[in-house]
């Protein structure tokens, strides 16, 4: 490929814009939440029994930083924190009646502006949808080691 500069660096741009968008905020149900935290109550309501480690695993963050995240959003009522009833060591994080109302804006949401991205996305030949997801998660495991370091 002849545009591997042109492709690494829109793929850091876009890295750098999202990065962006998720500091943004936004007001659901008369609290302001920022994207960041209105995606981890999503990842907790597509996740039954979700644990601190698997969420963070699954935002791509620290478990540190999603203790944080879920600190910010129990004081904002919007998620509990309770044993798990497979092993009092675990905790479960679960929706509160108000995080499953963000939740469902938030699906509703997609549903309305993603449909643009989705539609390109569903439309690309196979081959194409299968070599991007091969440079986004070697994009992504570069930037995990990076993250190491």
């Amino acid at each position: 490929m002849e545009n591997i500069t042109e492709l690494y660096d829109l793929m850091e741009r876009t890295a750098h814009k999202y990065a962006q968008f998720e500091k943004k905020t936004q007001t659901i149900d008369d609290l302001k939440l920022t994207h960041v935290e209105v995606h981890t109550i999503a990842c907790i309501g597509d996740h039954s029994n979700l644990n601190l480690s698997t969420l963070a695993n699954l935002r791509g963050i620290s478990k540190s930083a999603a203790s944080q995240m879920i600190g910010r959003l129990r004081k904002k009522g919007l998620v509990n924190k309770q044993t798990s009833p497979d092993s009092e060591a675990a905790i479960t994080l679960t929706l509160t009646e108000s995080g499953k109302k963000v939740y469902e804006h938030h699906k509703k949401y997609h549903e309305n502006t993603n449909s643009g991205i989705f539609q390109i996305l569903k439309d690309l030949p196979e081959d194409a949808g299968n070599a991007l997801i091969t440079a986004l998660k070697v994009f992504n495991g570069q930037l995990d080691q990076w993250l190491e370091k």
